[in-house]
């Protein structure tokens, strides 16, 4: 009996900070933690060398599991990583630090492409992006898009946007696209691919899942 009630007040609790969450109000799923921890779903950050994690929440276990294509590169240069586009900035270079992400010169789906984990499943209701013009260089960035979802490993993947990116080169303060979703059914891992290019390359400054 008190193990029931125990686990009833945590599970209350949870539930509580779930509801105070924000834009993520009422979509965290299988939440972990003790209590006082906040089980928010907040993503993990984006795959270049592998899965980052931010806060263990909403069990985003990513330890001991062999993710196979998701821990490849996404750029040969280090500097361009995809976990770059966590942030919605301008884009910025000084040397080999850069805020965006590029894939490899001249290069479409399969290879252009990165994953995102959301860190815990929830609804999508639509995708952030912003385009890269490659900072002070100009010369590049995405055209066309697609956007795949699953839930889990084993799940086939589901196209979900397929659209165009504007051609953002010699813009300096480049817009924020926002691309709706119409499914409702829950998500945790994202594939952003490139299928063609402005210039000499795709890349991204800002992609979020929301």
């Amino acid at each position: 009996m008190k193990r029931y009630v125990a686990t009833l007040v945590l599970s209350l609790i949870v539930l509580g900070v779930c509801e105070k969450g924000g834009k993520n109000k009422g979509e965290c799923r299988n939440p972990t933690g003790k209590i006082g921890q906040t089980a928010v779903c907040q993503p993990l950050k984006i795959v270049g060398i592998g899965y980052w994690k931010v806060v263990p929440e909403c069990d985003p276990v990513v330890s001991g599991l062999n993710w196979g294509e998701f821990n490849k590169f996404s750029s040969d240069d280090i500097t361009f990583q995809a976990f770059n586009v966590v942030k919605d900035q301008n884009d910025s270079r000084t040397g080999t630090v850069a805020n965006y992400w590029l894939a490899n010169d001249d290069t479409i789906a399969p290879v252009g492409r990165f994953f995102y984990d959301i860190g815990c499943s929830k609804i999508i209701h639509k995708f952030v992006i912003k385009n890269t013009h490659n900072a002070y260089y100009n010369d590049r960035g995405t055209a066309k898009f697609s956007i795949s979802v699953r839930n889990a490993q084993t799940e086939q993947w589901k196209n979900v946007v397929n659209n165009t990116l504007q051609d953002v080169r010699h813009n300096p303060n480049p817009p924020l696209e926002v691309f709706p979703v119409r499914f409702r059914f829950p998500v945790r891992f994202v594939r952003f691919m490139i299928e063609s290019f402005y210039g000499t390359g795709g890349g991204l400054q800002f992609f979020a899942p929301i």
